[in-house]
């Protein structure tokens, strides 16, 4: 399994990271990133295997963040209920919008659909190969697992303090990341595009997320119209 990320990873990952922060995932490459780190192009392929591999590194560090801000956002929300819920869809709509290319790395098609079936490895070599990439997609779904338990945990808390309507909490949490992510789908490119979009998305995003948290209310504690 990959190891600690330390030094020429380090190097390696940061400087792809940075390149799809910049422009996006669809013009970063194993050659342009060893390029950008001043290293062979046997480097990035040994850490990260191919393409795929290096998508899913990038992925699993931009999910680490977001799990890092969800998590600050944990340490310092509201009390337990709706609010705490909302306040954690409110974090993830900010943290997509200020890292656009990021976000939609960590969401690429390629990353999640079914890896197709691999051959035979002709050589020990491209048997390593392809372990690092299977490897680093694992670490990635693992971390994108950790951000999801995130709302999953917020929910629950509001439902054994009996403020939030009792249903499957992962339904919920699906229910609330998938607002979030429909959202981001339809705001993101506008609130890039203009001076102060961003803010703008985010204020439309916190009067949703109200709205959300009310929703969410168990029947006998929501305020009465």
């Amino acid at each position: 399994m990959p190891g600690p990320i330390e030094g020429l990873g380090e190097l390696l990952l940061g400087e792809a990271a940075r390149m799809v922060e910049e422009r996006g995932w669809g013009d970063v490459t194993l050659r342009q990133v060893a390029r950008a780190a001043g290293v062979s192009y046997g480097g990035p392929v040994s850490r990260f295997g191919d393409e795929a591999g290096l998508l899913a590194a990038v992925a699993e560090r931009g999910f680490s963040l977001l799990e890092e801000e969800l998590a600050r956002e944990a340490s310092s929300r509201p009390p337990l209920g709706p609010s705490a819920v909302s306040v954690l869809g409110l974090c993830y709509v900010k943290f997509a919008l200020t890292h656009r290319h990021l976000h939609r790395a960590m969401h690429h098609p390629d990353l999640w659909s079914p890896a197709p079936p691999r051959s035979a490895p002709s050589s020990p070599s491209i048997a390593r190969r392809d372990a690092r990439s299977v490897e680093w997609r694992a670490r990635a779904a693992a971390a994108r697992n950790a951000c999801f338990g995130r709302f999953v945990a917020a929910v629950i808390e509001g439902q054994v303090a009996g403020v939030i309507a009792d249903a499957p909490p992962g339904e919920i949490a699906r229910a609330v990341t998938a607002l979030a992510d429909g959202f981001i789908l339809q705001t993101t490119d506008e609130a890039a595009g203009a001076a102060g979009g961003v803010e703008r998305q985010l204020a439309v995003a916190a009067r949703l997320f109200d709205r959300v948290a009310l929703g969410l209310s168990h029947p006998f504690t929501r305020d009465s119209p």
